[in-house]
């Protein structure tokens, strides 16, 4: 009786443990090599199907001196992905800790806050990544909407 008790504990504890285990990926996987596999899966130009007297959109802005930045996936992907943290941040969030499995307590709240703050690394990598592509691109369109200016004169 006692070595069943024990023995459905532990498949208890490993079941319990699995809830974590099926976000390993956050920290056994390097968000930097993740984030550029990302960014090299379905990649596009920012406008794609415009050409001016033979000349795509990226050849024009490469010609003026604008900056168009490299291309990337789709913002949907990128949704996906910071929906996906967003979600799994709640997720973790709302596990209830400590937690009783029959006759032993397992106290993961320092497990929770931890995968909590992974998971927010790994959103804050697609948002901060789309936070400088567009201060980027509006710098680029400042600079030569400043040249412009100044080629127009007063």
């Amino acid at each position: 009786l006692v070595s069943e008790l024990v023995d459905n504990t532990e498949m208890k504890c490993m079941d319990y443990r699995g809830t974590f285990m099926k976000h390993s990926f956050l920290w056994t996987d390097p968000v930097d090599k993740a984030f550029e596999r990302f960014l090299s899966d379905g990649t596009h130009d920012l406008v794609e199907d415009f050409t001016e007297e033979g000349m795509g959109f990226r050849e024009i802005m490469d010609r003026v001196g604008v900056d168009i930045g490299p291309p990337m996936p789709p913002l949907a992907r990128f949704d996906r992905q910071i929906a996906r943290f967003e979600q799994m941040k709640q997720d973790l969030s709302g596990l209830r800790t400590p937690t009783d499995i029959h006759w032993l307590r397992i106290n993961a709240q320092p497990v929770k806050v931890t995968l909590v703050s992974f998971a927010e690394r790994w959103e804050e990598k697609f948002t901060g990544y789309l936070k400088q592509f567009a201060e980027d691109r509006i710098a680029s369109f400042v600079g030569f909407i400043g040249a412009v200016r100044a080629g127009l004169g007063p």
